[in-house]
């Protein structure tokens, strides 16, 4: 039976592997990744069909590399995770949105 392939990113490993316990077993999780950078060396041959990120980040946020996965896997879905209530990030969100 296919299962949707899913990638999760976040800087917290703890919430990453609440995140998968979640999703699993209605998802095939094949990859999780600390960071966007490392996500998006590897997501090209993953080829998930769901990433789900967290929008802050170090060394690269979520909505910057959401610029980049919509190049390289352009039919992936998109979820955001955020803690942040700044509607300036909302702000920026609806923007890529619309891009």
């Amino acid at each position: 039976m296919l299962t949707t392939r899913i990638v999760l990113v976040d800087d917290h490993r703890v919430l990453l592997d609440a995140l998968r316990c979640m999703v699993e077993p209605e998802f095939q999780v094949v990859g999780l990744f600390e960071d966007c950078r490392s996500m998006l060396e590897q997501v090209a041959e993953i080829r998930p069909e769901i990433v789900v990120l967290d929008i802050g980040m170090p060394l690269m946020d979520g909505l910057s590399a959401a610029e980049h996965l919509k190049k390289v896997v352009p039919k992936a879905r998109l979820v955001f995770l955020t803690a942040n209530e700044d509607p300036v990030s909302y702000t920026h969100l609806r923007a890529h949105e619309t891009a």
